[in-house]
């Protein structure tokens, strides 16, 4: 879950002091410098900075840059050093942007103090995009390719554009260049996309890269600021399934919830920026993503990226990629379609191998973080009940040694859980109060299953009541 507190608040006399330094603005890049001991210390040495590189063109100005550190730094602050923080900048900045900032991730532990010149942040005036059209944040798995397929069917007049960020920890240049190799470059072949990349050194000179999750999605909103300025876009879609059935305000990740989409908004707006920003994966249940990408006739089901390796398209040793052969193969999708390798996957060096067999061996089914994310669990299982062994080695898929392990792993942890393959009605309501019903019309369509009750129970990680009031 998301710390939403500072574990050190109750420390007391613990204080930290911060003076940000003018952003510095140079070509396609901005960087973020400090003075501070507490700051830099979480910092790789001579690495107590962060560069954000923007590779298509884009404006970027003090008064946006401000707001990119402020979304940036004030999470990290907050939760990420121990008691009261203090906080100065160089240039007087508008406190209600910073407060805003404050407020949105709790940060209460940090405090502005006097601001260092009499200076204020010129208020640029940008050029925007007269065909603003909607924007993707664009990570590339099930979720987002998902989300793409949506938007780019239930509104195909309008421009869509993809926003991805850079920022693998191994390489963010030869993230990049698999990325764009390997996912946007055939994507272009089949949908009218416009590509929009940000770069970001932040969780490379990280000591611990985690401290970067305090951010949360903030994060990618901070770097995409400057695109969202100049472009205006219409809707700014996330595609973060980890809610799955968490219905409650108070539970799950939850500045990643609608009410937390509706007040980076209301930010947006006060920036002249009128976008608003939507999970559209709210509603969706995990695995429904790739059902959502089966349907689609233009076979996109090949594009999806999951895996974060930055030397190879599939490193076929992560959770990741044994979710995606999963999915495939309860599809009946040979190797040479969805461009995984089972049977280096089920390998004694692959992911079964490596991690996999030692939970088989355990017998008792259990939930376990080696085969699933702990609010996925209930799916999971779902999904291993509708694989069918024997039929993908009769179809030559599997061999006959890995569907025997695909039938041990089914006889031990395979239950049907339909529900977890269901869209819910209410979850999307509630995510697009205005537009839910042309959603809902759509998946239903296409052949997506709809949930329209009001609860559920469910065995996760533990067993849970999930209901909305």
């Amino acid at each position: 879950m998301e710390r939403e507190s500072n574990g050190g608040s109750s420390a007391g006399a613990i204080e930290s002091h911060v003076s940000f330094h003018k952003p510095i603005i140079l070509n396609n890049k901005v960087r973020f410098s400090w003075t501070s001991a507490p700051l830099s210390k979480l910092f790789r040495d001579g690495k107590d900075y962060v560069e954000l590189e923007y590779h298509q063109e884009v404006k970027l100005t003090y008064r946006i840059a401000y707001n990119q550190l402020c979304a940036l730094f004030f999470p990290i602050l907050h939760s990420a050093i121990q008691g009261k923080v203090y906080v100065q900048f160089e240039e007087i900045i508008p406190m209600e942007s910073i407060q805003n900032w404050l407020e949105i991730r709790n940060c209460t532990s940090v405090s502005i103090v006097s601001q260092m010149s009499q200076s204020k942040v010129i208020q640029e005036v940008i050029e925007e995009n007269k065909q603003p059209g909607i924007a993707l944040l664009y990570g590339g798995g099930k979720d987002s390719l998902g989300a793409l397929s949506i938007y780019s069917n239930m509104f195909p007049d309008e421009k869509i554009n993809l926003l991805r960020i850079h920022w693998s920890r191994q390489s963010v240049t030869r993230h990049r260049s698999i990325f764009n190799q390997k996912v946007v470059t055939p994507l272009q072949e089949k949908i009218d996309i416009n590509y929009l990349e940000c770069s970001s050194t932040l969780h490379q000179n990280l000591i611990n890269r985690k401290t970067a999750h305090h951010i949360g999605i903030n994060f990618h909103h901070a770097c995409c600021l400057p695109y969202y300025s100049q472009h205006h876009f219409r809707i700014v879609n996330y595609s973060y399934d980890s809610l799955e059935f968490f219905t409650k305000p108070s539970r799950g990740y939850l500045s990643l919830r609608p009410e937390k989409a509706k007040e980076m908004s209301r930010i947006l707006h006060g920036l002249n920026i009128p976008t608003s920003i939507r999970n559209i994966s709210f509603g969706i249940p995990s695995f429904s993503h790739f059902d959502i990408i089966k349907k689609d006739k233009r076979n996109l089901t090949a594009h999806t990226y999951m895996c974060e390796d930055t030397r190879e398209r599939w490193c076929h040793n992560c959770r990741k990629c044994f979710c995606f052969a999963l999915l495939c193969l309860e599809s009946k999708i040979p190797s040479y379609e969805s461009g995984i390798e089972y049977n280096r996957l089920f390998s004694m060096k692959g992911y079964f191998g490596n991690k996999v067999l030692d939970v088989l061996k355990l017998k008792n089914g259990d939930f376990s973080p080696v085969l699933a994310y702990s609010a996925q669990f209930s799916s999971f299982k779902h999904l291993l009940s509708n694989l069918e062994p024997k039929s993908l080695v009769q179809d030559e898929i599997l061999t006959l040694e890995d569907g025997d392990k695909v039938e041990w792993l089914k006889n031990q942890y395979g239950q049907k859980f339909l529900i977890t393959r269901q869209i819910w009605a209410k979850a999307v309501k509630l995510e697009d109060p205005l537009g839910h019903s042309q959603t809902i019309d759509y998946l239903r369509k296409i052949g997506i299953e709809i949930f329209d009750g009001e609860n559920v129970r469910l065995r996760n990680e533990i067993i849970s009541e999930y209901q909305f009031n």
